[in-house]
């Protein structure tokens, strides 16, 4: 166990992971996250607009790509009982080499502090847990985030767990693909 930042909110102690569909319990709290995420996301250049999430779609939007070949993997930290940032990747059965990281959100009254960092690695501890044949084979990892978002670009970077191997540049935002193996 990592010894909490100063000032820190969050111990690991307080970081819940899993794989597959979400716990029931987490679903209105992570409904919250979600929609706070799809607002406080930078976006670069891309025309988004936020999308308020419910309970019912994150029931059905799992489902819907589980039926699709995706198994996620998530990681929830909670600051005294209640969840304050989470973090997600997508695991595909039909494409043995690729996980895709989706969105990580900390609230702005927990940043600063590397939970960001604390969240994805839990999350890859999760990942590192399931059957081999689900992740055995697993070397890249892909993801896109805005040029200006600069602490998850700084995050996407430092990861003593893999290297970015390629990082392209469009309408404002990074795409980052990174060797495992490194």
């Amino acid at each position: 166990m990592s010894e909490p930042c100063p000032g820190d909110s969050v111990t690991d102690d307080e970081m819940v992971s899993w794989a597959g569909f979400t716990p029931e319990q987490f679903l209105p709290p992570l409904a919250r996250l979600t929609t706070q995420m799809n607002q406080d996301v930078p976006t670069g250049q891309l025309s988004r607009a936020a999308v308020a999430v419910d309970v019912d779609r994150l029931l059905n939007n799992p489902q819907r790509m589980h039926d699709q070949g995706w198994v996620s993997v998530m990681s929830l930290a909670l600051a005294d009982g209640e969840p304050v940032g989470y973090t997600e990747l997508l695991v595909s059965r039909g494409v043995p080499e690729f996980v895709l990281q989706e969105d990580t959100l900390v609230l702005p009254e927990h940043r600063g502090r590397r939970l960001g960092m604390r969240l994805k690695y839990a999350k890859l501890r999760r990942l590192m847990s399931l059957p081999h044949e689900l992740v055995g084979q697993r070397r890249w990892f892909q993801t896109y985030t805005a040029q200006s978002n600069l602490p998850m670009q700084r995050a996407n970077g430092s990861s003593d767990s893999w290297r970015p191997t390629n990082c392209t540049s469009a309408r404002g935002g990074s795409r980052w693909l990174a060797d495992s193996t490194a």
